[in-house]
């Protein structure tokens, strides 16, 4: 499986900065200069090899496993962590939801072709709402 598969991808990834996300993991988004024409390209590489510029921490899927939250308890409801996968060999759609454990109501619903964006959009928008993450 290619590790792009595995990991957020930039846009989310200089979303998790601007939003204070734990800038540790086992990848990093590089930005790499052209001299011919300064133009910007990046690249994902580990982290800890040579990189200039500011790279972007691209967390894995289990690295966001361990950052979101098992379940979401307040006064008004508690909400459990699932995630779903529907599709068949042409594709994918990754869902990642909480649930209340009471009603069956989806409380919180992201998705993505990508698990590790679906999870990073769960994460953003956890802590848009203040909800349980932190950094």
């Amino acid at each position: 499986m290619n590790i792009t598969n595995q990991v957020v991808g930039l846009d989310l990834a200089e979303e998790l900065k601007l939003e204070w996300y734990p800038q540790k993991g086992a990848w990093e988004w590089v930005p790499k200069i052209d001299p011919k024409d300064e133009s910007v390209t990046w690249s994902l590489q580990r982290k800890g090899s040579p990189a200039f510029g500011r790279p972007c921490t691209a967390p894995t899927v289990a690295e966001l496993g361990e950052e979101l939250p098992a379940g979401i308890y307040n006064s008004q409801f508690d909400a459990k962590l699932a995630i779903y996968k529907n599709g068949d060999k042409t594709g994918y759609r990754w869902f990642v939801v909480y649930t209340d454990c009471i009603t069956g109501e989806n409380r919180f619903f992201e998705e993505d072709d990508i698990l590790a964006n679906a999870m990073c959009k769960m994460w953003l928008y956890l802590k848009k709402i203040s909800k349980v993450v932190s950094n």
